[in-house]
């Protein structure tokens, strides 16, 4: 399918409905919503660039999802962004290995992520 085609399909996926676990809301594309979801593509992006990738946000709907190598995919939501760096990369990724998860903790200082 192409780009312009994947945009018009498809549900939001529940971690793009707000980070407030306290107060479940619907999708209204508000300017808060957008903020949040712009912070997780930069937390994502922290997490991922261990792994050779880069994402960023296509029509605050999907992800662009770009190796090192140039190649380039658009997902839906954050379960297809895995399933996609794995299939690029060839390698099983698991974000909670504790290999992994040593490499994010030594490059983390306080203003890394934030």
């Amino acid at each position: 399918m192409c780009g312009f085609c994947s945009m018009l399909g498809g549900q939001r996926h529940w971690s793009d409905a707000g980070t407030n676990s306290d107060q479940p809301r619907a999708y209204d594309n508000s300017r808060a919503q957008r903020l949040e979801r712009l912070q997780r593509i930069k937390q994502l992006n922290f997490v991922i660039t261990t792994l050779g990738f880069h994402v960023s946000d296509w029509a605050n709907k999907q992800f662009i999802v770009k190796s090192h190598s140039g190649r380039t995919e658009i997902v839906d939501n954050l379960p297809h962004l895995w399933s996609t760096i794995e299939s690029i990369s060839l390698n099983k990724v698991d974000p909670l290995d504790i290999g992994f998860i040593k490499k994010i903790e030594a490059l983390q200082t306080p203003n890394n992520i934030n």
